[in-house]
């Protein structure tokens, strides 16, 4: 286990305790992330979903956004075709 401690007293206490507060803001991030993709028609990256989160009141950083985005398997997209 990554993170555990190497005394085995340590451990059942390491076990019992809560997540940490990012971990726990992690999975909250999830729903806003991907209700703004969606309503976004695909389209919006990273940054602009960490402008609409801010928007909202929800404090977020474009990395931790598109860790998260990466991690839900959402790729923004473009609506232009190719130029020639």
């Amino acid at each position: 286990m990554h993170g555990a401690p190497r005394f085995p007293g340590g451990l059942y206490a390491w076990k019992k305790r809560r997540p940490a507060r990012w971990s726990r803001q992690e999975k909250r991030l999830k729903h806003p992330i991907r209700r703004a993709f969606t309503g976004s028609s695909e389209t919006y990256g990273a940054p602009r979903i960490c402008a609409g989160l801010a928007d909202d009141g929800v404090n977020a950083g474009r990395k931790r956004v598109a860790r998260r985005m990466r991690e839900l398997g959402i790729e923004s997209g473009s609506r232009r075709g190719k130029r020639r």
